[in-house]
């Protein structure tokens, strides 16, 4: 749509198009009628009541607001009310996309400006709404060379979409709807820019045969199909022949449309990062259960490598395996976005912090993706560690199991004075960027 597009990250930009200059009788307020989508998520209950605490009698407002409950023939109705209560504004955050022509035609013919919240409309006629307020991908595009648009996707995405549902058959058609999102979000992006890159996000779930028992061999090549499904679809284009037998013996089919095979041919993601913390050990006997965020449940331990006091094991050459694999496997450049270890630090009297083990597995790590470039010619566009700063694990809730570089005074309880601290594993990090990587083997 060529229209005017106003890019706004905040609903007080939009008030102040509208604001008074002065305090008015109430007769003279400015009155909007806004027709919110629904309440789906946190964000648009947060976008709710900067609406609401925007657009105030104190402000020179009256807000009529409607909640739409996710359902379009609601917010028609609502914008119909509007119209017979003559507001002076429309604002509609629009559930879909097409199907508002008629009422927005009323709208025009009454003399009210429609304006449109956060998500587009597609209509024949662009004079049907005065603006847009929303997020301006086509000016991120221009302004960002790298994207990665779905986060850690292998690890149950329909949650993304607020589905917690223990039905395979409605969990794969929620993926095949984010896996199409996926491949129209990269579409555009190269369409905006030809230079852009838009890559994906892997969990970082690797396994190892228990033993060579062609079962155990067997049930760990089930285990990371079960994983690498979503890489598969990204990176190639396609859904892999095992995902269409499985889906084919559990009678699930799947919502595709005409058009749908081209959109994840031509939407194949540029490049792939992925986390890696840990591998695992699977055989016959693993079903692949998700504990938590904590890791996978196999049914084997790990013999051969040592844990961290949270019990992951840590496994430097395992970097190097995997940077391998998916280099063979997709032929695409990849990039390690999280690896770091969880430890408990203690902070001395002087208030330094000696972290020499975060160290060591950090240069242990790094030194392995050095191989993989080097020796094997595997393509690795950049590496980041999880994280910078202490912050509360995903994993387990706690602050006590710290990542970071700096410390932040806070305890598991939330008691702290947050104040931050350089360890030693900072100054030893910041080296090795200055000298970008050459001070690797140095000793500590």
């Amino acid at each position: 749509m060529n229209k005017k597009m106003v890019s706004l990250l905040t609903v007080s930009a939009m008030a102040i198009s509208m604001m008074p200059l002065s305090v008015f009788a109430e007769e003279d307020l400015i009155t909007v009628g806004y027709a919110q989508v629904g309440a789906e998520s946190d964000w648009r209950t947060a976008n709710t009541e900067s609406f609401k605490s925007t657009f105030t009698e104190e402000n020179g407002y009256k807000l009529i607001f409607d909640d739409a409950q996710q359902k379009q023939e609601n917010q028609i109705k609502a914008i119909r009310s509007f119209i017979q209560q003559e507001v002076d504004y429309i604002v509609v955050a629009p559930v879909v996309e097409t199907g508002w022509e008629t009422v927005l035609q009323e709208a025009a013919d009454a003399g009210i400006p429609v304006i449109l919240s956060d998500r587009m409309m597609d209509l024949a006629d662009d004079s049907l709404y005065t603006c847009w307020v929303g997020g301006n991908f086509t000016l991120e595009g221009e302004t960002c060379g790298d994207w990665l648009e779905i986060n850690a996707m292998s690890l149950q995405p329909w949650m993304a979409g607020g589905i917690d549902s223990p039905d395979e058959a409605v969990r794969m058609r929620a993926a095949y709807h984010q896996l199409l999102a996926s491949a129209k979000a990269v579409d555009m992006a190269h369409k905006i820019d030809p230079e852009n890159k838009v890559g994906m996000m892997y969990s970082g779930h690797f396994a190892y045969p228990n033993s060579p028992d062609p079962k155990d061999v067997q049930g760990t090549f089930d285990f990371m199909h079960k994983m690498l499904f979503y890489c598969d679809v990204q990176c190639r284009g396609y859904y892999p022949s095992y995902k269409r037998k499985e889906l084919e013996r559990e009678q699930i089919e799947l919502p595709i449309k005409p058009g749908d095979k081209e959109i994840l041919r031509v939407g194949k993601v540029d490049f792939l990062s992925f986390s890696y913390y840990l591998t695992h050990v699977t055989g016959k006997d693993t079903r692949g259960a998700v504990r938590g965020l904590n890791g996978i449940d196999t049914c084997y331990n790990k013999p051969y490598l040592k844990e961290s006091e949270w019990g992951w094991p840590v496994n430097p050459m395992g970097l190097r395996h995997i940077l391998n694999f998916f280099w063979e496997r997709y032929q695409i450049p990849l990039m390690v976005v999280e690896n770091g270890l969880g430890a408990v630090d203690v902070v001395e009297e002087d208030g330094s912090i000696h972290d020499d083990y975060r160290i060591q597995y950090l240069k242990e790590h790094i030194r392995e993706m050095k191989k993989a470039i080097e020796m094997d010619g595997v393509e690795v566009m950049g590496y980041t560690s999880w994280g910078c700063i202490d912050l509360i694990a995903a994993s387990t809730g706690q602050m006590s199991k710290r990542y970071g570089f700096i410390h932040v005074d806070l305890d598991d309880e939330g008691n702290g004075t947050l104040k931050r601290r350089k360890k030693d594993s900072f100054w030893w990090y910041k080296k090795l960027i200055e000298t970008d990587g050459e001070s690797l083997e140095e000793e500590l």
